[in-house]
């Protein structure tokens, strides 16, 4: 073989190598270097408020989770450790609150998924999966041998997200089913030695859109889409040279740390529109919103200008094409008067009835 054809054929090589390695739908990258002011309306057209209905039976403590199903409203609150359901007015319509170690009972919940089967919670403690009817009595359990945060449901069966945990195959992903025997598992996280610094409890690792499942590891670079059975890789993620190196394990260090060199991607939400995620620098939340047709991505602190005079937007949870902020009452009485000032229901609002909701409807 000549010297010319040689090289073509390395260069061919590389070439396919290359386009194999970087087979994304979507490329964001984030110049951190050249952040710019993000507007808002640029890609947010609507916010509504919602204001809670506050009442003995229905006193919030934290939410850890919304969604929304067949204009209702579910909260879970892990401080409460029950599921709060309230109309798309915000009046409580009732509370799923089974705590304790009886039968139709749970001990700590973690996670929640409502569809049209019911309200299905992960009780974290018992290792179980419960699926509540829309009255709250217990339909089915399913115990599992995973050390579970969150979940997701296709069709008949589970797919679970597993914290680190001692054992000596110690996957992120499972896929489970119904009788709670582990189908495969993905995504080997590899050796652990029993130490982390749990910097889980804030980013998010599952995402629906329009029965389109993705999953990503906490604070991981890439998102992964499901394909039948399989997970690829749909979008990736990159910060530069402040990517965080995808062979080490996050547990390992502490993110809040000064010492801490890289950036991360905190919670991910993706539209039919917009893939948006947001990240923090010296301390400050910036989002990224890519369109997912033109591919352009803007990244930088968010002015919320639908809202005039609201220094504030810091969504963290995402459902049904919304963005959704929750703000105590207490805060917006205090510092952000200009909510009620744009929404007139929270006349009256007290320093203690529950959190306010903002849903920022994303352009579609």
């Amino acid at each position: 073989m000549k010297t010319n054809d040689t090289l073509i054929l390395l260069l061919l090589l590389i070439s396919c190598s290359d386009k194999q390695s970087n087979d994304f739908e979507t490329q964001i990258t984030v110049d951190y270097k050249n952040l710019s002011e993000v507007r808002l309306s640029e890609y947010v057209e609507d916010v509504s408020v919602v204001k809670l209905e506050t009442s003995g039976d229905c006193i919030i403590g934290n939410i850890a989770k919304i969604q929304l199903y067949e204009d209702r409203i579910y909260i879970l609150d892990d401080l409460s450790n029950a599921v709060y359901i309230f109309d798309k007015n915000g009046a409580f319509t009732g509370c799923l609150n089974r705590r304790g170690a009886g039968p139709g009972e749970y001990v700590l919940l973690k996670d929640m998924c409502v569809s049209e089967k019911g309200i299905l919670v992960l009780d974290f403690s018992t290792q179980s999966l419960l699926l509540y009817d829309f009255n709250f009595n217990l339909k089915e359990k399913t115990g599992y041998s995973s050390y579970s945060s969150n979940v997701i449901v296709t069709d008949t069966t589970f797919w679970t997200y597993n914290e680190p945990s001692p054992w000596t195959e110690d996957y992120q992903l499972e896929h489970i089913d119904k009788n709670g025997r582990i189908i495969k598992g993905y995504f080997p996280r590899g050796e652990y030695n029993g130490e982390t610094m749990m910097n889980w409890m804030s980013s998010n690792v599952f995402q629906v859109n329009n029965d389109e499942f993705y999953f990503s590891p906490r604070y991981g670079n890439i998102i992964y889409k499901k394909k039948d059975d399989q997970w690829d890789g749909n979008i990736n993620i990159s910060f530069g040279n402040k990517t965080f190196p995808a062979n080490r394990f996050i547990g390992d260090y502490n993110i809040y740390s000064d010492e801490f060199d890289y950036i991360i991607r905190d919670k991910f939400y993706i539209s039919d529109k917009l893939v948006v995620l947001d990240f923090f620098l010296k301390n400050i939340r910036h989002f990224s919103f890519t369109d997912r047709e033109t591919k352009i991505t803007k990244s930088g602190k968010t002015v919320n200008d639908i809202i005039a005079g609201l220094e504030r937007f810091a969504p963290m949870y995402f459902d049904d094409n919304y963005l959704i902020d929750s703000i105590e009452a207490e805060y917006v009485i205090e510092s952000f008067p200009v909510v009620m000032e744009y929404d007139k229901s929270l006349s009256g609002l007290s320093v203690t009835d529950n959190p306010v909701l903002l849903f920022y409807k994303l352009k579609s």
